[in-house]
């Protein structure tokens, strides 16, 4: 009853500033509207059109629409049958999955010390060493990449200082493997994590470390408990968005890779520019971007059960610290 008194002699929300929100949620939409339409207009839509075309066939030597890309009067799942009875496309599936996965762990092994590092040093040095992190991104992408080839290369500055030493008789295979592709990507994809976990940091209470070691918990236990459990949640984006580029990584596996290194981004070009089968090359690409969905689906679980879970048994306990 009491309850019911206090709701109904609660004030009601004024009217103008019931317009001013309703205002200000119009101006947000409007500012809004510019990247919905492009992301409509440049993502949505030909996403869209990318299934549609999946679901043609090849044309014929006589096909009756005329096109030299796909049969415009049928509509088959034969595609993806494809895709999945052939062993061939499964093979590149599991390899790009796997290749992914191995420069996904490689980054974040790296981003993450590093991430720290810029963190706790000096502003000069701060601003040093974002520069570093940067500088591959503010370089030409093909005259990166055959820099690495360059130095990777049998003839390379590597194997030529390790001959000169007598650590090696003979060059060591650097090149057109899985080591030169994982470590071109990781090259290429490092700053993403870094400047994301960088960020994070500079959030962070930097006398809660302090406190902790205070309280008597180890250097090792104060960090894990007051900066990476902080930080993981973040951790976890930077794991995602690495290996939604690993896993359409192109231009290492082509320059740095052999065969067995390419990946379904290079099978797709394959397939609709070398091959002229457009068809199978769109379902493959729209089976990358469900396989990506999901994995990612996973990653979003994979955060809530650790990140939000541990949340919630915090603000279970009591002030008393007993739950």
């Amino acid at each position: 009853m009491t309850a019911s008194l206090q709701s109904n002699n609660s004030p009601a929300q004024p009217p103008e500033r019931k317009q001013k929100t309703e205002r200000d949620s119009i101006v947000a939409w409007l500012f809004l509207a510019p990247a919905l339409l492009f992301l409509t207009g440049f993502f949505v839509i030909p996403v869209l059109w990318l299934v549609r075309l999946s679901l043609y066939s090849r044309p014929g030597s006589a096909s009756p629409g005329g096109s030299r890309f796909y049969d415009p009067n049928t509509f088959t799942f034969n595609q993806y049958g494809t895709l999945l009875g052939d062993a061939y496309y499964l093979r590149i599936l599991g390899g790009t999955l796997v290749q992914a996965v191995l420069i996904t762990i490689c980054v974040m092994v790296l981003a993450y010390p590093c991430a720290v590092l810029i963190h706790r040093g000096s502003s000069r040095f701060k601003v040093g060493a974002l520069l570093l992190v940067m500088l591959p991104k503010l370089t030409n992408l093909l005259v990166l990449t055959y820099g690495l080839l360059v130095l990777f290369s049998n003839s390379g500055l590597i194997n030529q200082v390790l001959l000169a030493l007598g650590i090696i008789k003979e060059p060591i295979s650097m090149f057109a493997n899985t080591f030169a592709v994982v470590v071109t990507e990781t090259v290429l994809l490092c700053p993403y994590p870094i400047l994301l976990l960088v960020s994070l940091f500079e959030r962070l209470d930097p006398n809660l470390e302090q406190a902790a070691r205070g309280m008597g918990a180890s250097p090792f236990r104060a960090f894990y408990e007051t900066t990476f459990r902080l930080t993981f949640s973040g951790a976890v984006a930077g794991a995602g968005i690495t290996f939604v580029w690993a896993f359409g990584a192109y231009v290492g596996p082509v320059i740095m890779g052999n065969p067995d290194n390419y990946t379904t981004a290079v099978e797709v070009f394959d397939l609709t520019f070398s091959q002229n089968n457009w068809p199978l090359g769109a379902a493959l690409a729209v089976s990358n971007v469900l396989f990506v969905i999901v994995l990612l689906g996973l990653t979003g679980l994979l955060r809530w059960f650790i990140v939000d879970r541990h949340t919630r048994r915090l603000k279970a306990v009591p002030a008393g610290g007993q739950p």
